[in-house]
């Protein structure tokens, strides 16, 4: 049974440089016979750039090493249930978990100087080695806290974590600094935006299966050791995202070089009209998911009252789900009609789909299945496009600065004050008895408006990125509509 995949191979009309004696269909195909019939789609997508062989290895290290950090996240990161509930336990507040999920932004403004770093001393894998496993061996300690913190006063707990999670994000802001221009220069542009997409399949399917396995442990084990045991095991991966680092070929853009980093912003930066208003958008987007992302599990699961496993299921696996299915297409569709159309209408129809919670009522799951899946089916397109914008964004021989940059102001401005203002909000509704009973919730007007500071940026901020694509939006739509697909 074949799967469609969305990476079709298309013909080169480059001519190919083999050695002597090597014909040139086996040196397009990565060194096997011509005649194969089966090529997976990783080993297809390589051989349109005719990579070699030690590059493929470099960027499938990559890949592994991605898989394992998103696995990591279904247990470690401020939205999976297992953190929510950890929290609860340990007695979070709606504000809580604001700061718990803004804490690790904070720590980005570390990425200027480590970025500063890394264009000095061309040390990207030494730094992934050090800071980055550090970081992820940090996440070891989080099961402890019931164990070993006293219950009293009651702050220490929560406050325990709290410090865990910033001090993990402080060394971790080194990670995307170092392994993000580290790709940009790695591999070929015009493969980036199918790659990534190939990597979010692949980390939905095994998503699925650990994320059911942890679910299991939340739900079966003692409560006296479950979450040691479940941070124990979710860690691991984590642990194991950085060590795949070792195995990738180190390479570098430009040169070596001491950056004074204010005559960059002055001179180079600022003048940069495409990146200032890339950077606008993607912060205002990013405070707008965040008003509600950090709220949508602690709402189903401490308000709804939806068990690990029904959020496991109709929640986490539903989203893993849906980025198998459209994953692909979306990074297909970028490559055909431009990130900037895929932005637009992926924007547009994703934001809408927080408002399924309008529906919610207790013990209900649909609501839960319903924003997830028809969420992630278009916001995995998005997230496809701010990736590979980031990238076509930025200059490589200053593409770790420009990326600190964006990091700092996009999760200072916008993650950060978007879940410390949603945080605010459920606890000045709470304390003033606003939105407490009937049909409309303090939730739910947080979730809607979300949904319309998303809306205001796709309709006013998208048209000001840069076109990528002499295709439009109703090119795209058509393409995507199974009932009437174009030929491109």
């Amino acid at each position: 049974m074949s799967i469609d995949n969305g990476f079709e191979k298309e013909e080169s009309t480059r001519e190919i440089q083999t050695p002597e004696g090597e014909s040139p269909e086996v040196k397009n195909t990565g060194g096997r016979k011509p005649g194969r019939k089966y090529r997976n789609p990783l080993a297809r997508l390589y051989d349109e750039e005719n990579l070699s062989p030690e590059l493929r290895r470099s960027l499938t290290f990559i890949l592994i090493g991605n898989i394992c950090g998103a696995l990591t996240g279904y247990v470690c990161f401020s939205s999976s249930s297992a953190l929510v509930t950890l929290a609860a336990s340990l007695g979070a507040k709606d504000l809580h978990y604001g700061i718990i999920s803004s804490f690790g932004y904070i720590a980005t403004v570390l990425a200027i100087p480590y970025s500063m770093l890394v264009n000095r001393t061309h040390k990207r894998k030494k730094y992934m080695l050090t800071f980055g496993l550090v970081s992820r061996a940090l996440w070891l300690l989080m099961g402890f806290i019931p164990l070993v913190v006293p219950a009293s006063p009651e702050f220490l707990r929560i406050w325990t974590l709290i410090f865990i999670i910033g001090a993990s994000s402080c060394l971790g802001a080194m990670i995307q600094v170092a392994w993000f221009p580290w790709f940009g220069d790695l591999a070929p542009e015009s493969i980036q935006s199918r790659f990534f997409s190939f990597r979010d399949v692949i980390s939905s399917v095994v998503g699925i299966l650990y994320g059911l396995f942890i679910a299991w442990l939340l739900d079966t084990l003692p409560e006296n050791n479950r979450y040691l045991i479940v941070f124990l095991i979710g860690s691991i991966p984590g642990i194991v995202d950085m060590i795949c680092f070792a195995f990738v070929k180190e390479v570098y853009a430009s040169e070596p070089a001491k950056l004074n980093l204010f005559k960059l912003i002055k001179d180079e930066i600022l003048k940069n009209r495409n990146f200032l208003v890339f950077v606008l958008m993607y912060t205002l987007w990013i405070f707008g998911s965040q008003l509600g992302n950090v709220y949508f599990v602690p709402y189903a699961m401490n308000v709804m009252g939806i068990t690990h496993m029904q959020n496991m299921i109709f929640g986490t696996c539903a989203a893993s789900l849906a980025t198998l299915l459209m994953a692909p297409r979306w990074g297909r569709a970028i490559h055909l009609f431009g990130a900037k159309n895929v932005l637009y209408l992926a924007g547009f129809i994703g934001s809408l789909t927080p408002l399924f919670y309008w529906f919610a009522v207790p013990k209900s799951v649909i609501p839960v299945f319903l924003y997830n899946f028809a969420g992630t089916f278009f916001f995995c397109g998005v997230n496809i496009c701010m990736t590979t914008m980031q990238i076509s964004n930025t200059p490589a021989a200053t593409r770790a600065t420009y990326l600190a940059l964006l990091s700092v102001v996009s999760s200072v401005i916008g993650a950060t004050l978007g879940s410390l203002a949603g945080g605010a909000f459920l606890d000045i509704t709470e304390a003033r008895h606003l939105f407490e009973a009937g049909f409309v919730d303090r939730y739910k007007i947080l979730f809607t408006i979300g949904t319309l500071i998303r809306l205001a940026v796709i309709f006013f901020l998208v048209p000001r990125l840069k076109t990528d694509s002499k295709k439009t939006v109703w090119d795209l739509a058509g393409w995507l509509n199974p009932f009437k697909r174009k030929n491109i």
